[in-house]
This record gives C-alpha cells, structure tokens and sequence, in this order.
C-alpha cells in the first residue's frame, strides 16, 4: 500500500464541476457571486451530517475485509 500524505484531498469539487451542473440544470453558467453562494450550500450540506457519513463508511470497511 502507497504512503498516504495527511495533507492529501480525500474530496473536492471543482469550479468547473458547478459551472457543468449549472449549465445541465439552468441552461446557464453561473456568475462568481452564484459560485460562492452554491460553494457555501455545498460546505454546508456536506458538515450537516458528515458523522454519519464516516459511520457508514466505517461500517462498510467491515464488509471490504
């Protein structure tokens, strides 16, 4: 198994993911002040319930082995 950096990205979303999403969704891209409002609805669902999250994770490592 490769050495793992603790400082490495385990998940991210890119700009240019939202703008796609924006233009599947709107027929539109988004301007900067809609990417910072749809970033920060992102943040915020995602730290809603991120323990249950990592329980679930945790719980199906269980089956990985």
């Amino acid at each position: 198994m490769n050495n793992i950096n603790t400082d490495d990205l385990v998940f991210y979303i890119t700009v240019e993911k939202i703008q796609n999403k924006a233009l599947k969704l709107l027929g539109r891209k988004i301007t900067s002040s809609e990417i910072y409002a749809v970033s920060k609805g992102i943040e915020a669902a995602l730290n809603f319930d991120i323990d249950t999250v990592y329980e679930t994770c945790f719980q199906e490592l269980e089956n990985f082995h």
